[in-house]
C-alpha cells in the first residue's frame, strides 16, 4: 500500500471505532465518551486529508490514551471479524491496531523525552519511521 492508502485506510478504521464509541455511550450514557468519539474525528480527518499531524508535547500524555483506546478496540475488531470469517476485514484491523501500537509506541518515548512530535504514514522512499 503507499502512504496514502495507508492513510486513508487507517482513517476509515479510526472513523467506524469512533462511530462504535458514540453508539454505545449514546445508548448507556449521551455524554460519557463523546470526548473520544470526537477526538478519534479529528484524527481521522488528519489521517484523510494530511496523512498525519504534528502535537505538543503538552498533547502527547492524551494521545498515548488515545492510540492504547484505538489500538485495543482495533484488536478487538479483528476478533470479531476472524469469528465471522471477514478475514481480509480482520487482516486490515490487525495491521491498524500495529500501526496504531506503534504510534502509541512514538508518542510515549517523545513524551518521556519531554518533546512534541509528528505521528505520519511515510512513504517507502522516506525511509522515516511511522
Amino acid at each position: 500500500m503507499a502512504a496514502s492508502e495507508e492513510s486513508l485506510v487507517f482513517a476509515k478504521i479510526v472513523r467506524y471505532v469512533a462511530q462504535q464509541i458514540e453508539d454505545v455511550a449514546a445508548a448507556d450514557d449521551p455524554g460519557a465518551a463523546g470526548g473520544y468519539a470526537a477526538v478519534l474525528a479529528e484524527l481521522a480527518d488528519a489521517f484523510e486529508y494530511t496523512g498525519g499531524f504534528k502535537y505538543s508535547y503538552e498533547q502527547s500524555r492524551h494521545l498515548v490514551e488515545v492510540f492504547a483506546l484505538l489500538e485495543g478496540a482495533m484488536h478487538n475488531l479483528a476478533h470479531q471479524a476472524t469469528r465471522l470469517e471477514q478475514h481480509n476485514a480482520a487482516a486490515k484491523m490487525q495491521w491498524a491496531a500495529g500501526q496504531a501500537g506503534e504510534m502509541r509506541s512514538e508518542v510515549q518515548r517523545r513524551h518521556d523525552d519531554g518533546e512534541g512530535g509528528v505521528v505520519a504514514f511515510v512513504g517507502e522512499d522516506d525511509g522515516a519511521p511511522n
